[in-house]
């Protein structure tokens, strides 16, 4: 008989006596091969996307850095083309000016808050899929299976010993074998 232990049910505790721990694989080797990439085991990408992700979900500032490179590259080409139009009509020290390029700045940053805000929550929400998945699974079942009793064994010997004589006995034909070896069987189970 085998007993099943639900999988991690074993982890941190010892194998009952008079059994032997055995785990057996409930993913094929492909499907493991996935697995092992999800939890990293597989090489670094997998570690890496899933740390980069962290980096997201905690509003790392080196994590946004790249993605918000092109928006400020972006700015600054704005920034040029404000200038230029207003230095065309000799008003770049206006308030006109000023206002242009404050306004711009203020919706580069509103723009960059809100894309971050996505960028969280699409972040967390992927680390939450991908946690939520992994628990659910399990590559091994823990089984515990009895270990084989060597006693039995000797029992059983001891037992044919004394029922060995009695057993010739009755075939020989010797008087009172039968009752004779109905007390030894008695006495040989009784231990």
């Amino acid at each position: 008989m085998t007993a099943s232990a639900p999988s991690g049910a074993m982890s941190g505790v010892g194998t009952p006596s008079g059994y032997n721990l055995k785990q057996i694989p409930n993913f094929t080797p492909e499907m493991m091969n996935i697995y092992q990439q999800l939890t990293g085991a597989a090489g670094p990408g997998a570690q890496e996307g899933l740390g980069y992700l962290s980096r997201l979900a905690g509003g790392d500032e080196g994590a946004f850095a790249d993605r918000e490179k092109s928006a400020f590259t972006n700015f600054d080409k704005l920034t040029g083309q404000l200038a230029s139009r207003f230095s065309g009509v000799g008003a770049r020290d206006s308030s006109a000016f000023q206002n242009a390029i404050t306004g711009a700045a203020g919706n580069l940053a509103q723009d960059l808050s809100s894309q971050r805000g996505e960028i969280q929550e699409n972040a967390i929400d992927k680390l939450m899929n991908q946690i939520n998945k992994l628990m659910g699974i399990s590559p091994y079942e823990n089984v515990l299976q009895p270990k084989k009793n060597n006693n039995s064994n000797a029992m059983m010997m001891d037992l044919v010993g004394k029922l060995l004589p009695a057993l010739i006995d009755m075939f020989a034909g010797t008087g009172g074998a039968v009752s004779a070896g109905a007390n030894v069987l008695q006495s040989g189970l009784g231990k």
